[in-house]
């Protein structure tokens, strides 16, 4: 959905800067699942964001993380809605492993 059907929807999109993700992050007590998109990161490393080493960074700041990669044009931002039965595979997989 585009910025302005976002708007009228009254959906917005937070911030990242602004987000206290270490603070939330100490709180997690549970093993997690981060599954970082290729082309995603490699966009925002190309643009000076840093995308990879972000998502390395916040994985860090977790206690028990497991992450997996999605690969090809798909695995950007909209990378859930792109390849919804991938990324539902992945999650299945990972609650599967943990006997969850």
């Amino acid at each position: 959905v585009n910025r302005s059907a976002r708007y009228a929807k009254g959906i917005g999109i937070e911030d990242l800067s602004d987000y206290d993700y270490e603070s939330t992050a100490k709180k997690v007590k549970c093993t997690c699942l981060a599954i970082l998109g290729e082309a995603y990161a490699s966009f925002f490393d190309m643009i000076g964001y840093e995308g990879n080493k972000r998502f390395n960074q916040a994985c860090a700041k977790l206690e028990e993380v497991t992450t997996e990669t999605m690969v090809g044009p798909t695995s950007s931002l909209n990378l859930i809605n792109q390849e919804p039965e991938k990324f539902a595979a992945i999650c299945q997989e990972f609650l599967k492993a943990k006997q969850l």
